[in-house]
């Protein structure tokens, strides 16, 4: 299923974002010329990104505009200055956008730049997530328990950590360096076995 892209600015910015490449799946773009129909239509669809071509002389109004967007939920939040945006980062930041970048930006990095931050979207709210689901196994992070088959299995702690881990990243390539960091919390000894042992 397709992600829903909301592309909010000009019309002339916004037809030309559509006729690129960030028109091609997995993204599904609408379009709209004015914020307060962008924040109806926030509240009605919650897409999953949101991204704001805007005057970056306007810089207040820009800030206040990020504020009340951010209000309407926790999806990424794109904002392209159409101005020298690095005199504005700190305050559109702190107002609530995930990041700013220049109209001049190529389309395939902004694609990029928008398909980054879902990634992360994504991964954080499984992180909230106490239950996870993959094929026939299921993880309840609040009772710390593993099913299989509806049958409950008790584990210790790091087998837990370790099985949880993998699950909420299943079907991404995992390094033994990336397990060990996020699993013990400690940085890559290329001579250790750990990884290896618990499985």
């Amino acid at each position: 299923m397709p992600e829903v892209i909301l592309l909010v600015g000009p019309a002339a910015a916004i037809r030309q974002l559509r006729d690129t490449c960030m028109s091609e799946p997995p993204f599904e773009l609408r379009t709209l010329v004015d914020a307060v129909q962008a924040a109806a239509f926030i509240r009605r669809e919650a897409p999953s990104a949101v991204v704001l071509v805007a005057n970056s002389h306007e810089g207040e109004a820009l800030v206040g505009l990020c504020v009340s967007l951010r209000k309407l939920g926790r999806f990424p939040l794109v904002i392209m200055a159409e101005a020298n945006p690095a005199e504005l980062a700190e305050p559109i930041l702190e107002a609530g956008a995930d990041d700013l970048v220049s109209v001049d930006i190529s389309p395939r990095e902004l694609r990029a730049r928008v398909r980054a931050h879902l990634r992360r979207a994504n991964y954080f709210s499984q992180l909230q997530q106490s239950v996870v689901r993959v094929g026939a196994f299921e993880i309840d992070r609040d009772h710390r328990q593993i099913g299989v088959d509806e049958i409950k299995i008790a584990l210790p702690p790091k087998e837990f950590a370790l099985l949880e881990y993998l699950m909420r990243n299943a079907g991404r390539r995992l390094t033994r360096a990336m397990i060990i960091e996020h699993v013990w919390n400690l940085t890559f000894d290329s001579t250790t076995n750990v990884v290896d042992v618990y499985i």
